[in-house]
C-alpha cells in the first residue's frame, strides 16, 4: 500500500511544522478527517494489520521450537556440556531449539564466558 497523494502533501505539511489550524487555513479543501486519514495510512504502512505480536512469535518458533519458552534445567545441563566441549554456537542453538542469541545469553547468565 502506498500513501495517496493529499495524504503525502499533509504528512510533509505536519513534518515541516505546520499546526492543523495552519494547515486548513493554507488548503481550504482539507478537513480534519483529511489530516487524520493521513496519519492513519502512515501508520498502515508502518505495521501492517496483521502483523500481530502472536504472528511474529509462530513464525521465529517455526525455526526455534522452543523460542522464548522457560529453560529446563536438562537444556542448562545440555547447555553446558555442548559449550565447555568446545560446540560452535550454531550447534548448540540447533540441538536446544532455541535461537543462536538466546544461547548467546544463556551463556552469560550462566557466566560461561568467563
Amino acid at each position: 500500500m502506498k500513501l495517496s497523494d493529499k495524504s503525502r502533501q499533509i504528512l510533509k505539511l505536519i513534518r515541516d511544522g505546520r499546526s492543523y489550524e495552519q494547515i486548513l487555513s493554507l488548503h481550504s479543501d482539507y478537513t480534519y478527517k483529511d489530516i487524520f486519514s493521513a496519519a492513519q495510512e502512515a501508520l498502515e504502512l508502518e505495521s501492517p494489520i496483521d502483523s500481530t505480536y502472536q504472528d511474529r512469535l509462530e513464525n521465529i518458533r517455526r525455526k526455534h521450537a522452543n523460542a522464548y519458552e522457560p529453560w529446563t534445567y536438562q537444556q542448562e545441563e545440555l547447555l553446558k556440556k555442548m559449550h565447555m566441549g568446545g560446540a560452535p554456537l550454531h550447534a548448540i542453538a540447533s540441538a536446544l531449539k532455541r535461537q543462536p542469541s538466546a544461547i548467546r545469553g544463556r551463556i552469560r547468565k550462566l557466566s560461561l564466558d568467563e
